[in-house]
Parts: C-alpha cells; sequence; structure tokens
C-alpha cells in the first residue's frame, strides 16, 4: 500500500491531537509545546484554506462568544480569560484537525489508535516485569513527572502498577480512548477491520477498566444483536444474559470495585470535610456527592468555565480545594447547568446522525460516551470534541451494511 505525504501529514495531526490530550506526556502539560502545536495547525489550515468562514458566521460566532462570556462575567462579578482561551483552543484544534483530515478522519484516528495500542503492549509487559526500567530511561531524559513515567507513547505509574495506561495519564482514561475507537471502527467506519477490532479489544483487556469492560460487553452484544436474526439471537441470548450475569457479580473488577466505591462514599467525603488541605482522589460517585451542594445553587446554567475564580475559597462549599474531581458528566453540570448538559448531548446526537440515519444506533453511542465522561473527566476533552465535528467517510460502505443489519433488529 503506497503511502504518500499527505497521508502521513494527516496522521501526525491526529497523533499530535491524542498526545497533547492525554495529560500523561512530558509535553502535554507544557504551555509552549501546546501553544506552538495550536499556531502550527492553525498556520497550516490557514495556508490550506480549510480554516474558512464566512464574515457572516465569523460575526455569529464572535457575538455568541462575547455574549456567552458576559454572562458568566455579571454572574460570577469576575472572569479568568486565560481559562476562556484555553477552552476555546480546544475547540478550535478539534475542529481544525477534523477538518485537515477531511472524509478520512475516522479512518485516521482509528489506526493512529491501533499503533498507540500496540505501542502499550511492549510498554505494558516492561511494566509488569521490570517496572524500575521506565523511570530510569525517562530520568535520563527529564520526562519523568508526578511519579509518572511519561514519554510520547507510554504512562507507567505506580498508583496502577497492573493496568495498562497507554498513552494517557491513567488506566481509565485509556480506555475510554480505545472505546471511542471502537464505537468509530465499529459502527461509522467505512470498512470492516477485524484486526484492528482485536487489537483494541485486547487493549481495554489490559487496562482493567471498569467501564471499559461494561462497555466492551455491551458493544459486543450490540454488534451480535445486529448481525444475527431468529433462532441464533435467541440462542446468544440465553447463552449471554446468565453467563454475563454471573460475570458481573462474580467479578472483582466490575461489581466487586463498584459496590466497594458506593460503600466508600460517605468515608471519602469525610476524609475531604475534616481535612480541605489533605489530597484525595475520590471516586465517580463521591464526586457527585461532592459536588452537589454547588451544582443545586446553579443547576440551570452553571458557573462558567472559570469556576474555580468565581470568589468561592474554593470550588466545593464543604469539602476543600484539594478534592479530585473524577466525574466529567458533573463537572460538565457545574460549568454549563442542565441547559448545557442538554444542548452538549443534542449537539453531540445531531452530528452522529451525520453517521447514520438510524436513531438506534445514534442513541446507544450518545449514551455510551454519557457513560464515558461520567467516568472520565474528559468531557471537553479534544478527544470528545472531535465526535462533535467529524463527517462520515465518502466510503460510506461499511455503514450502510450496518444500517441494513439493524433494520432487521
Amino acid at each position: 500500500m503506497i503511502i504518500n505525504k499527505h497521508q502521513i501529514i494527516d496522521n501526525f495531526f491526529v497523533f499530535a491531537l491524542i498526545v497533547f490530550s492525554s495529560n500523561a506526556s512530558f509535553i502535554s502539560s507544557d504551555e509552549i509545546y501546546i501553544s506552538l502545536f495550536f499556531l502550527f495547525t492553525l498556520g497550516y489550515a490557514i495556508k490550506k484554506r480549510i480554516f474558512q468562514f464566512s464574515s457572516k458566521q465569523l460575526f455569529s460566532i464572535l457575538f455568541l462568544v462575547i455574549f456567552i462570556i458576559g454572562y458568566y462575567y455579571v454572574a460570577n462579578s469576575s472572569i479568568n480569560i486565560v481559562t476562556w482561551v484555553g477552552w476555546l483552543i480546544k475547540i478550535i484544534l478539534a475542529i481544525l484537525i477534523v477538518r485537515i483530515n477531511k472524509s478520512q478522519f475516522i479512518d485516521n484516528f482509528i489506526k493512529v489508535v491501533c499503533f498507540l495500542t500496540i505501542v502499550s503492549f511492549f510498554g505494558y509487559v516492561l511494566q509488569l516485569l521490570v517496572p524500575d526500567l521506565l523511570f530510569k530511561f525517562n530520568n535520563l531524559f527529564g520526562m519523568d513527572s508526578r511519579g509518572n513515567s511519561n514519554s510520547l507513547f507510554f504512562n507507567f505509574t505506580r498508583v496502577h502498577p497492573m493496568r495498562n495506561s497507554g498513552c494517557m495519564w491513567e488506566p481509565g482514561a485509556f480506555a475510554a480512548l480505545l472505546l471511542i475507537a471502537l464505537l468509530l471502527l465499529q459502527f461509522y467506519s467505512s470498512e470492516k477491520k477485524s484486526r484492528e477490532k482485536i487489537i483494541i479489544s485486547l487493549g481495554l483487556l489490559t487496562t482493567i477498566s471498569t467501564t471499559g469492560y461494561l462497555l466492551l460487553g455491551l458493544i459486543l452484544l450490540f454488534n451480535f444483536l445486529n448481525n444475527y436474526k431468529g433462532r441464533v439471537k435467541v440462542i446468544g441470548l440465553a447463552i449471554f444474559f446468565p453467563v454475563g450475569m454471573y460475570l458481573f457479580y462474580n467479578s472483582q473488577v466490575l461489581s466487586g470495585k463498584i459496590s466497594a466505591q458506593l460503600e466508600g462514599i460517605e468515608e471519602e467525603a469525610d476524609k475531604a470535610s475534616k481535612n480541605p488541605d489533605y489530597i484525595v482522589g475520590v471516586t465517580r460517585f463521591t464526586s457527585v456527592i461532592i459536588d452537589l451542594p454547588t451544582f443545586l445553587e446553579r443547576p440551570l446554567l452553571g458557573y462558567g468555565v472559570d469556576i474555580q475564580t468565581t470568589g468561592k475559597n474554593s470550588l466545593y462549599k464543604i469539602y476543600g480545594a484539594n478534592v479530585i474531581r473524577s466525574s466529567g458528566l458533573f463537572n460538565l453540570l457545574l460549568v454549563f447547568g442542565v441547559l448545557g448538559l442538554v444542548i452538549y448531548l443534542g449537539l453531540l446526537y445531531r452530528n452522529l446522525q451525520h453517521f447514520s440515519k438510524n436513531h438506534l444506533i445514534t442513541i446507544f453511542t450518545t449514551l455510551c460516551i454519557l457513560l464515558i465522561i461520567f467516568s472520565n473527566p474528559m468531557e471537553f476533552s479534544p478527544i470528545i470534541l472531535i465526535l462533535f465535528c467529524v463527517k462520515r467517510s465518502k466510503q460510506n460502505a461499511g455503514t450502510n451494511h450496518f444500517n441494513k443489519k439493524i433494520a432487521q433488529f
């Protein structure tokens, strides 16, 4: 297969988007690298005439941005313009990189994720067998930070020694990246790619992620129901549900972990309440409980992206500033309220409808993304934002085939 320079450039932008969104790479938290990448992307888009808007579109966008920032300035009596600019840069980056890749974005995204997954297998083996080697190697180049072994391709942390973090900051975030790639590959890719499905599925298994395992099972079940019919479907369901329920209730990763997190809500919240200076990494469920009092003060429109500079002593009314929030869904509610969440899901659903006109596919994918952001603070990561602007491949044979299958369901 011949790869031209344009394909290499397109894949580079997708790769860079993931790296700068990883919060694990030694360059992903460096403002200089991020700024240079944004300016390079913007310059390339302008040169290729990709970043083009009519004067009416520019005026509308500018008015909307000023109106939104102005509202939160009035509501909060202050504004952190740097924070708002940072959020706008992430949105613009996602839009530009999707436009640069055009109709091939989905296929290119899947290729890059598969490459990063294969690299992670080698890193994961080293992590299990000789973990100190990773730290020694990265220390030589000054790439070790936050107790993690950070590089462009693999992140090892002593907090999760038996789990694969891949290129992301922790295993759950890597599982989220793989799930997004699997959803695009399974339902929206223009081609059937069995090898890529196997690679991504194996990658998900190495993350030992509760959300990753749950959604992997649901995606496989959803696909099975739409590829088989009649007696085969009935027999498959008769086998899947008892086996699935048994594995769920007897698995430490699934029901065991969920139960433990639910039971630990009061203990974690109590730690944060008694000692606001104590940094405690709360679970998704505890994060919801801690965020709830603040959310209920402004449930409709939230506080805006600069919620931490709204005059409060901390983000939390009760629990202190150092509590690590871990639910992207409640982050979204705090930032833009219920109305913002409705618009967020509506825009996501609307764009996914460009891939497939079948509402069942779109609803299922939207619910999967909702579960992903509930379990990971990725609600406004460029990795998620691409789903709001990516377009369907011109070669839509795979999607049409799936639509025919799902029509039989």
